[in-house]
């Protein structure tokens, strides 16, 4: 494959960009290829060191931002048909949307409420247990208080233990939960994405 006919391929599967993006993507590859050939490869060899049209495509346009492909998508529409929708409709889509993305903020900032509550209270045992540890000692050769003593050691090691246990427990949940949310949002970014190119 020649250069102009990969750079071609890449134009056509990015489609669903604005044109500025879309000339970003295809100066990078050009000049990654006119690198290549300096390097002494043929052109062929240059292309082939790439990889596939589709793999560079589907990458360019999952790391698009969602605005810009939803905008991108309206621009590539009628204009006169989407304006007219846009305006007639006002009225029963945009408290849908609104309710709809505030139900979604409402819910991700709950979710993520509860896990900085989490955290808050490992900090909270850890320090417990750190003040208790430091307390056991004076309470035990200022005040001569044993049993008082011997409990704030046995507290703090207690609490000190759970500290770390719920730090194990939760440092994973909360990266299954960054991942999740990466999911979702590519999952919300293919349905522009298949629409766009379609």
């Amino acid at each position: 494959m020649t250069k102009q006919e990969f750079l071609k391929q890449l134009e056509k599967a990015l489609g669903a960009l604005p044109k500025n993006e879309i000339d970003k993507s295809l100066l990078y590859y050009s000049e990654i290829i006119d690198d290549s050939i300096e390097e002494g490869l043929t052109e062929a060899q240059a292309v082939n060191r790439l990889e596939s049209v589709d793999v560079i495509s589907q990458r360019i346009l999952y790391e698009t931002p969602l605005p810009v492909l939803i905008s991108s998508r309206m621009k590539n529409k009628n204009n006169w048909t989407n304006a007219l929708l846009i305006v007639l409709g006002f009225p029963l889509w945009f408290p849908l949307l609104v309710s709809a993305a505030a139900v979604l903020l409402s819910l991700y900032v709950s979710v993520w409420s509860v896990f900085i509550s989490f955290f808050a209270v490992i900090v909270a045992f850890g320090a417990s247990g750190i003040a208790t540890l430091i307390y056991a000692p004076i309470a035990i050769l200022v005040y001569h208080n044993m049993l008082n003593g011997f409990g704030c050691l046995g507290v703090s090691l207690i609490l000190i233990s759970l500290s770390i246990l719920l730090m194990k427990l939760s440092v994973p949940a909360t990266k299954a939960f960054i991942a999740v949310s990466k999911k979702l949002t590519r999952k919300i970014k293919s349905l522009f994405i298949k629409k766009a190119v379609k």
